[in-house]
């Protein structure tokens, strides 16, 4: 296996589930990974934070354009090993992260669609992943989740709807993003498969990665697969959010 040490980024939609991933990732040597309590990458440079002018978590290069912006993002990237790096706002972000790391490779975790509307939608009313509570002139309940540049037009829609009109502007910002780099460098991770399947899937994706396959990846995902056995299946069917969230184009497995 040929070692490969770009940065490794992880990607998901919200209620993308990448959790396992992630946990399963960190435990293969050789990763370096954000200390306990730092902000999550790039939220570290305080120019790069939604607020007043900038009202999105939407991310590009021309947000490189000063020197020092530049600087101090590339020296928010974790040190002393291979960054991984991960978080649902990344989603908007691939150029800017593509600009500051030419050699990350990008790992998209996808859901069933219906779960994953259910789990947003589950966030959005528990009030507990709030990301813009003082977005201006929006009539509630508070941003949850990551802000999309088009939210004003969300202003007064029911809460089903705009969590799938959310979803889809997320996913679709992803894959018009990812599409534009090399087809080497990302790759899809199916959730479910990889629960059914996780020693098969964390061998694939460990191909992909350039990462050696060790059987303590699969604890994370064991762990997962239980709290999902455990928890049982999502009552997808109670939300109406898939009618408003095309689902994107189908996306090719990670490759050995």
């Amino acid at each position: 296996m040929s070692e490969r040490r770009g940065a490794v980024v992880v990607l998901a939609a919200p209620g993308g589930g990448d959790g396992a991933i992630v946990d399963a990732l960190a435990r293969a040597p050789g990763f370096a990974i954000p200390a306990a309590g730092t902000p999550p990458f790039p939220e570290a440079v305080p120019a790069l934070r939604a607020g007043p002018g900038r009202w999105s978590h939407r991310l590009t290069a021309d947000d490189l354009g000063r020197r020092a912006v530049a600087r101090a993002v590339a020296a928010a990237v974790p040190r002393g090993g291979r960054p991984l790096l991960w978080g649902l706002r990344l989603a908007l972000r691939v150029p800017l992260i593509s600009a500051v790391l030419p050699d990350a490779r990008f790992v998209v975790v996808h859901r069933d669609l219906r779960t994953a509307l259910s789990l947003a939608l589950d966030g959005w009313r528990s009030g507990e992943v709030v990301s813009a509570p003082d977005l201006p002139d929006w009539p509630g309940p508070p941003w949850s989740l990551p802000l999309v540049p088009d939210w004003r037009e969300l202003a007064g829609r029911p809460l089903p709807e705009l969590v799938g009109r959310q979803w889809a502007a997320i996913a679709a910002t992803m894959l018009a993003d990812l599409q534009e780099l090399a087809p080497e460098r990302w790759c899809v991770v199916d959730r479910d498969a990889l629960l059914e399947r996780p020693r098969d899937e964390l061998r694939r994706l460990c191909g992909f990665l350039g990462v050696e396959y060790d059987q303590v990846l699969l604890s994370p995902v064991e762990a997962a697969r239980r709290s999902t056995a455990q928890r049982g299946p999502v009552l997808a069917c109670r939300s109406s959010s898939a009618r408003w969230a095309s689902r994107p184009p189908p996306m090719r497995a990670c490759a050995r």
